[in-house]
C-alpha cells in the first residue's frame, strides 16, 4: 500500500509539475496556444471581479477565432471610468440605456456591430434618439450576477433605461450559482489560467463531446431550465434590480428573448410593481428555427440580433421607456 501511494504521489506531482509547465510556456510563447480550440480563451477577454464574478477585462480590442463558425469576429471593449469592460464602441453622447444579460446580449459569435444591443443603439438613432446603448451582456450571467453587476458598474453610470435580457438557460445558471460547489476557484483558474481555459474550450467545441452532450445531457438541461428554483431566483433578483432602479428614478423593463420551450412570462413577473416586458416568441413564432439560431453555437445570427434590435426599439417607444429623467445628457 506504502508503494501505491507513493506512486499515486509521484505521478500527482509529475502531473501538477507538467501543467505548470505547459501554462509557464504557453504565457511565454502565446502564438504556440492551438488555434482550433480557442472560444473566448486565447484572447483573454475576461478578468475576475470579487464582488461581481467572471467579466470583461477594460480595453480589450482582439480579433476572435470562433471555429465551429470559422469566421474571426472583432470583440472591443470600453471601461467607461469603471474597472470591467463592456462591449462597446463608446459614448456619443445621449441617452444612456444599459442593457444586461448573458452571452446572448453580449453577442457570442457576430461581429462587434452586430450585437442587438449596437443595432439597437444604431435604430434609435434612425429614428432621432440621442442614446447611447450600452452592452453590459456578460457569456455565463445568471440573474445573480446581472444584478451584482447592476449595482457595482452599471448604476454608477447614470442610465435613463436599464433593460434585463432573459434566457432559457438563465434558469439553469440561477441553480447553479445557488448549489455549485468550488466556483470561485473555478472562477478564478477561468480566468488566470491559459491551461484551465484551453480545456475547457477544447471540451466545449470538441465534435464528439458536443454529440454525447447533445444525446444525454440536453434532456436533464432542459428539464432544469425549468425548474421553479429557477424561476424563483429570476423572480427575486429582477424584483431587486427594478427597485434599486427606481430608487434612483430609472425606468427597468424586461426582455425574454426567444428559446425552445419558450420563457414563461407569468413565472418570471416579479411580486410587486409592475414591470414592462417584451416577450420575443410572438416575433419568432413563424420563422424556422435554423434561419435565427445558428445551429453549431446555438446562439442568434447577426440578422437575428437585427430582429431583435428592431423590436425592442418599438417596445421603447410603445412604452415611453425614453422619457426626460437620469442619463439624459
Amino acid at each position: 500500500m506504502k508503494r501505491i501511494g507513493g506512486a499515486l504521489l509521484l505521478a500527482a506531482i509529475s502531473l501538477a509539475v507538467s501543467l505548470l509547465a505547459v501554462e509557464a510556456f504557453w504565457r511565454l510563447f502565446p502564438d504556440t496556444i492551438p488555434r482550433g480550440i480557442e472560444v473566448l480563451a486565447r484572447a483573454r477577454v475576461y478578468r475576475f471581479d470579487p464582488g461581481v464574478g467572471i467579466v470583461l477585462r477594460p480595453g480589450v480590442d482582439r480579433r476572435v477565432t470562433i471555429p465551429l463558425l470559422d469566421r474571426t469576429v472583432r470583440v472591443r471593449t470600453e471601461a467607461y471610468g469603471r474597472p470591467v469592460g463592456f462591449r462597446d464602441d463608446g459614448l456619443q453622447g445621449g441617452a444612456r440605456v444599459a442593457i444586461l444579460g448573458d452571452s446572448y446580449t453580449f453577442g457570442y459569435g457576430v461581429d462587434q456591430d452586430e450585437s442587438f444591443p449596437a443595432q439597437l443603439e444604431e435604430r434609435l438613432r434612425a429614428r432621432g434618439r440621442a442614446v447611447d446603448v450600452i452592452n453590459a451582456g456578460v457569456p455565463g450571467f445568471g440573474a445573480r450576477e446581472e444584478r451584482r453587476m447592476l449595482e457595482k458598474h452599471v448604476l454608477p453610470l447614470g442610465p435613463a433605461l436599464v433593460l434585463v435580457a432573459v434566457y432559457e438557460n438563465d434558469l439553469r445558471d440561477n441553480e447553479r450559482s445557488e448549489h455549485r460547489r468550488f466556483h470561485r476557484l473555478r472562477d478564478f483558474l477561468g480566468v488566470h489560467s491559459i491551461v484551465y481555459e484551453l480545456l475547457s474550450a477544447a471540451r466545449a467545441t470538441h465534435p464528439r463531446l458536443q454529440a454525447e452532450v447533445r444525446k444525454k445531457a440536453l434532456p436533464e438541461e432542459r428539464a432544469g431550465d425549468r425548474t421553479e428554483e429557477g424561476y424563483r431566483i429570476e423572480r427575486e433578483e429582477l424584483a431587486r434590480m427594478r427597485d434599486q432602479c427606481a430608487r434612483r428614478g430609472v425606468r427597468f423593463g424586461l426582455i425574454l428573448l426567444p428559446g425552445k420551450p419558450p420563457l414563461e412570462m407569468d413565472r418570471l413577473r416579479p411580486p410587486g410593481p409592475g414591470v414592462p416586458v417584451l416577450d420575443l416568441k410572438p416575433r419568432f413564432a413563424e420563422v424556422p428555427r435554423k434561419t435565427w439560431r445558428n445551429r453549431y453555437i446555438g446562439h442568434l445570427t447577426p440578422e437575428a440580433n437585427g430582429w431583435v434590435a428592431d423590436t425592442i426599439a418599438d417596445f421603447i417607444d410603445r412604452n415611453e421607456l425614453l422619457a426626460a429623467g437620469p442619463g439624459a445628457l
